[in-house]
């Protein structure tokens, strides 16, 4: 998603999202007016980092967006419209951000705990890590 495009100047107000959700969500352009300098560093690195690893897996980067839950969700995968939500508190370390957001994109594959949804959590990281150290 990153590498193709260079998201638009805007607040995207999704037209429905779940009950436990805050309608007000930022896009990557708005993070800089929003988010501290270190959080946006996070999203950004996390974005170049998962989009060749989601796409060594045949799969399209989804939108991800940075949200304030109502409540102690910090993570969501919506599949109708393939987003994932990831609440502020996450971008506090890579380490945390990254994890968050190959649990959500893996989602794809199944529920928490399914066998599928585990595998593509290991295989996302695999590729992240790959590609983080230069290998293939």
């Amino acid at each position: 998603w990153i590498a193709r495009e260079v998201p638009r100047l805007h607040r995207t107000i999704p037209r429905r999202l779940p009950a436990h959700v805050e309608p007000l969500t930022f896009t990557l352009t708005d993070i800089s007016f929003t988010l501290t300098p270190r959080e946006v560093d996070v999203f950004q690195g996390a974005l170049a980092a998962f989009g060749p690893a989601v796409e060594g897996r045949g799969e399209t980067m989804p939108q991800v967006e940075i949200v304030d839950f109502v409540g102690s969700n910090l993570g969501l995968y919506v599949p109708s419209s393939d987003r994932v939500l990831l609440a502020r508190s996450t971008l506090s370390t890579p380490r945390t951000f990254y994890g968050f957001l190959a649990h959500e994109i893996a989602h794809r594959q199944g529920a928490d705990g399914d066998a599928a949804h585990r595998a593509a959590i290991e295989d996302i990281m695999g590729r992240v890590i790959a590609g983080l150290l230069g290998g293939a």
